[in-house]
């Protein structure tokens, strides 16, 4: 549990519980009842979108095997607020009937102004706590992990935390010829870090695979591309890739599309779509893995879809 789904939640159900304590100041003044039940039902529906967002990953990848499809990003927060909205005025309106009843009800225009100033104090603290851990990861220094050289190209995949509870990292890839040095960030893991499966597919390109992306290594170009794979890691074996998405050291924003459409949108605003290039990763070879800040050779470790502590047991 991170710190922030703390201080929220203390910040939500902290007034609740002194004011059912006090039950004799809270009879002799009703306005009290918006502050003991709208927290609760703001304090549900946080609840039920961590629970949601919790759920989805789990559902797909661990039970479904495979990558939530894209459409769900695009809906993702309408669903949550179906799920936790009604859920959330539903208990607010539950509990105030079972306070107020036989009594004399605080005025209507109560609700609305404790509801604002409750999700303005969750909101503040998850932006206090969003800036925190920005601050926090400038001073995070990264970790190398160097890969097998291609040609006169040194490769070192490099990692850092990025959230101080979380199973978050930033990755990036940094290509070295001489003194010169590229650097290109990848796609975040944004939770569940699993492994990195690394296969070389040809005397100068790499093809690095993880849960979430995949890449291609190119030392003859000095690039790496993001490239669009099957969700399935058996149906590389007869895919050829024609597009790619070049990267560089902007930060990602967001990825979105498949094929010929995927597309990439960075931090400061500006995108960049596929370019036509042309890969055979039928005849790829493993040569390796990216787990637990180390790189394993396959005598080490072998090629699988999932690390080895969350794998099922036969």
């Amino acid at each position: 549990m991170s710190l922030e789904t703390i201080l929220i939640t203390l910040a939500l159900i902290l007034p609740p519980i002194v004011l059912w304590r006090c039950r004799t100041f809270c009879e002799k003044h009703p306005s009290t009842v918006p502050i003991r039940t709208v927290p609760l039902g703001c304090l549900t529906m946080f609840g039920m979108m961590l629970l949601y967002c919790s759920a989805i990953p789990w559902l797909y990848y661990s039970v479904l095997e495979k990558n939530p499809p894209h459409w769900l990003d695009n809906i993702e927060t309408l669903l949550i607020l179906l799920l936790t909205l009604p859920l959330g005025i539903g208990v607010i309106v539950f509990l105030s009937r079972h306070l107020t009843k036989g009594k004399k009800t605080p005025r209507g225009y109560l609700y609305p102004i404790v509801f604002v100033i409750t999700l303005m104090v969750a909101g503040v603290i998850s932006c206090c706590c969003t800036v925190g851990y920005a601050f926090k990861k400038e001073s995070r220094s990264w970790h190398t992990i160097i890969l097998p050289q291609l040609q006169d190209c040194r490769l070192a995949f490099e990692q850092r935390p990025s959230h101080p509870f979380l199973a978050e990292y930033d990755y990036r890839m940094c290509l070295r010829y001489g003194k010169e040095q590229a650097i290109f960030q990848l796609w975040p893991n944004c939770g569940g870090r699993t492994f990195v499966n690394v296969y070389k597919i040809a005397e100068d390109k790499l093809l690095l695979k993880d849960k979430d992306a995949s890449y291609i290594i190119d030392s003859t170009q000095k690039q790496v591309y993001l490239i669009g794979i099957a969700e399935n890691n058996n149906q590389t074996e007869q895919m050829d890739i024609h597009f790619a998405v070049p990267l560089c050291e902007k930060a990602f924003g967001s990825m979105g599309g498949e094929g010929q459409d995927l597309h990439i949108r960075f931090r400061d605003g500006t995108t960049v779509q596929t370019i036509p290039y042309d890969v055979d990763c039928s005849h790829r070879e493993y040569i390796g893995c990216i787990m637990d800040y180390s790189f394993y050779t396959p005598d080490e470790q072998s090629e699988g879809e999932e690390h080895p502590r969350y794998r099922k047991q036969e």
